[in-house]
């Protein structure tokens, strides 16, 4: 699978990453137990709310047909990976075991844990069309305002407020919205007549 045939299979999940040859991550791993001719990784998907879908690299690993073997990890060493640079890249579902075996590494990510509400947003399959292609948090929403043509801006959200989203502007509007960037946002998310659901922006400013 790949990043685009859906984020939550690679969110809180341990995956084999497989490699290509132009990647330098192997590189990077100087302090892992390494393995011969390694051609994938193992690796743990966590969100960081700020730079996207992000995997802690667990181990050296390699697939030969349909097997898996990988090297022990590293209890001092941290590496990671963006989805961002991975778009294209296959991934492969493991043995949930694994997850128990790093479990001490995997513990240390509990701090990009976030509220309840951002969580939910994180399994609405209805965002996903809007969301930004490794940015889970991060929605494409459309400004509306009489005398003012419709403008798209890009909102990480922050929390809910039934039966509305909010979220921080990441960019600068065009056009005087009355709005700027880093002010919160209040949204709402509307299926149109052909059937594409889009995420529209409320004029008024939510409360932080």
């Amino acid at each position: 699978m790949k990043y685009a045939d859906g984020f939550r299979a690679l969110y809180k999940q341990c995956n084999a990453l497989m490699l290509k040859e132009e990647d330098q991550m192997l590189q990077a791993l100087d302090g892992f137990p390494q393995m011969p001719d390694a051609n994938c990784l193992l690796v743990y998907g966590y969100i960081d709310h700020e730079s996207g879908l992000t995997f802690e690299i667990l181990a050296m690993g390699r697939k030969d047909d349909d097997v898996f073997t990988f090297a022990e990890g590293s209890h001092d060493a941290r590496v990671i990976t963006r989805a961002t640079a991975l778009l294209d890249h296959d991934f492969y579902p493991v043995d949930a075991s694994y997850a128990e075996e790093h479990s001490k590494k995997i513990e240390l990510l509990k701090h990009y844990d976030v509220s309840p509400e951002i969580e939910q947003t994180r399994f609405m399959e209805f965002l996903d069309e809007s969301r930004e292609p490794g940015y889970v948090d991060d929605v494409l929403v459309y400004f509306i305002k009489d005398e003012l043509d419709v403008e798209a801006c890009w909102v990480r959200i922050e929390k809910m407020q039934t039966p509305h989203l909010v979220g921080t502007l990441l960019n600068e509007p065009n056009q005087d919205f009355g709005c700027h960037i880093n002010d919160l946002v209040t949204f709402s998310v509307r299926r149109m007549g052909d059937g594409k659901v889009v995420c529209i922006a409320e004029l008024g400013m939510a409360e932080a």
